[in-house]
């Protein structure tokens, strides 16, 4: 596995902590965008996992389906992630449908949920990377 300071790994983990500052920084300037804050947990999370991908030497997919991108993952001999699938499937909602009008966008209780989500993705690929 690569190291996260890697030319290939390191750009996914910077783009993931800029959308981890996003989050902390719309949480204090306008906690009342749930759909902005769930959008950027989700993109934050895939480009984590995406880090993973690159980091295990496959190549990052051109997708937003966090469950496509952990899959690929497992399947080819990547590092198990598969502990974080429901937080894959929590989030995914959130890449697409949140820079849209919706009938009912989330509130701030999924917001929660999208976050504490996105944090277990991210420690999960933190803890995979932090040795290396």
């Amino acid at each position: 596995m690569k190291r996260r300071d890697d030319p290939q790994v390191a750009p996914w983990i910077e783009k993931m902590n800029e959308d981890l500052e996003a989050i902390e920084a719309l949480q204090a300037k306008a906690p009342h965008l749930h759909a902005v804050i769930c959008f950027h947990t989700q993109q934050a999370a895939e480009k984590a996992l995406k880090a993973a991908l690159v980091a295990s030497g496959k190549r990052a997919l051109p997708t937003h389906n966090l469950l496509e991108i952990l899959d690929r993952l497992i399947a080819q001999g990547g590092p198990d992630l598969e502990m974080v699938a429901g937080d894959c499937a929590l989030l995914f909602r959130y890449a697409v449908l949140t820079r849209y009008p919706l009938r009912r966008g989330p509130n701030a209780e999924d917001e929660t949920a999208a976050i504490a989500a996105c944090r277990r993705i991210v420690a999960a690929v933190d803890g995979l990377l932090a040795d290396r």
